[in-house]
């Protein structure tokens, strides 16, 4: 089955590789791993794109085969590493100035020893990127669901809210060094139509094949001019607790307390 990446998620994909190239600037960010490398009905294992663009010698565990290829052809510096169990891998202690994921981390098991070793192969940064509750769309998508008697898949409904995975950063001896949002259009989260569509298709994510127009924008070095234009509205400034009323994404960077 082929699915199309919808316009809502090639604006998210443009806003994130904006934020994170801003991270590799103001970090001194080299060399990143994303654990794991995955997709949350949107084509996996390609987040890290953005810091290939800014030269970054990026490593993703657990890539999905289809995507290595999309690496390849646009010849970033990548590294593909398969493990077991992600919470135990053999990369040395220190070896990455970031290590991240992106709005898979709710849906895990073990997410605590996700996050120790996510630490203990940093060399000083450690980030997580999940979907933000306060979001307006975020309460009709789980709404939907509780509608239609759909089981909720979509993980720890906790860490839908920044505050409780804050919390477990600094229980795991992380020092927060920022709190923020990202993905910050003036329309709604996910309301959940395109979800439902596809858990009453009982699709296996696994065999989708996806298709990213962000594959061709980086490709041909161009977004669309109302790509451009919403992010010039996301980037005004805005108090925090305003911005969590309509932000898709929210980040917590931790750093490593020596």
């Amino acid at each position: 089955m082929i699915e199309k990446e919808v316009w809502g998620v090639d604006y998210e994909r443009y806003a994130v590789g904006k934020l994170l190239k801003r991270f590799v600037k103001q970090y001194n960010i080299k060399k990143v791993l994303e654990i794991p490398a995955a997709g949350v009905k949107a084509m996996p294992s390609i987040y890290s794109l953005a810091l290939g663009e800014a030269g970054c010698e990026v490593t993703l565990v657990n890539a999905d085969e289809k995507s290595k290829r999309i690496w390849s052809n646009l010849g970033f510096n990548v590294n593909f590493v398969d493990v077991i169990d992600i919470t135990k891998t053999n990369f040395k202690n220190g070896e990455f100035d970031f290590v991240w994921n992106f709005a898979i981390f709710p849906e895990l098991e073990n997410k605590i020893e996700l996050l120790e070793e996510m630490k203990r192969v940093s060399k000083r940064y450690v980030g997580v990127f999940a979907v933000n509750g306060y979001n307006v769309g975020s309460y009709v998508h789980r709404f939907l669901h509780k509608l239609k008697k759909i089981p909720w898949t979509h993980g720890d409904k906790k860490l839908l809210y920044y505050p409780n995975l804050r919390d477990l950063f600094l229980k795991g001896s992380l020092r927060i060094s920022k709190i923020g949002t990202v993905d910050t259009p003036p329309w709604p989260d996910s309301i959940g139509f395109r979800d439902l569509r596809l858990h009453r298709l009982k699709i296996d994510f696994n065999k989708i094949n996806w298709e990213s127009n962000t594959i061709d924008y980086i490709k041909g070095k161009k977004y669309p001019f109302w790509i451009k234009l919403v992010y010039v509205f996301e980037r005004i400034p805005m108090l925090f607790f305003v911005k969590l009323l309509y932000s898709h994404i929210y980040f917590v960077l931790g750093e490593k307390i020596t």
